[in-house]
């Protein structure tokens, strides 16, 4: 608990489905299928492991919700990279 093989599953397919086209706005059939595309692995990964009675569906819940908080504190964490160098700089730590 939490299922990180469904939330890892979850992230591929969020990035994949807000791949960008081309137009930005565009809602086509081409979008829709990106989209459908996106969520398929993580819908077949649910599937593997609540039949196989590896996770319950909360583990599945309760790693999609981790990694949906890890997508969105990504870009905070990003905004902090200018404090981490000065930081390490200041104490003569070598970033690995």
């Amino acid at each position: 608990m939490p299922s990180l093989h469904f939330g890892y599953s979850f992230l591929v397919g969020l990035t994949i489905a807000t791949v960008p086209l081309r137009k930005a706005g565009y809602l086509g059939w081409r979008r829709i299928a990106i989209w459908f595309i996106g969520m398929i692995y993580p819908a077949i990964i649910l599937t593997a492991i609540v039949a196989t009675a590896n996770h319950f569906i909360l583990d599945a819940v309760a790693g999609a919700t981790a990694c949906l908080l890890a997508w969105n504190l990504n870009g905070l964490l990003l905004n902090l990279l200018p404090l981490e160098d000065y930081l390490l700089d200041a104490l003569r730590i070598h970033k690995p």
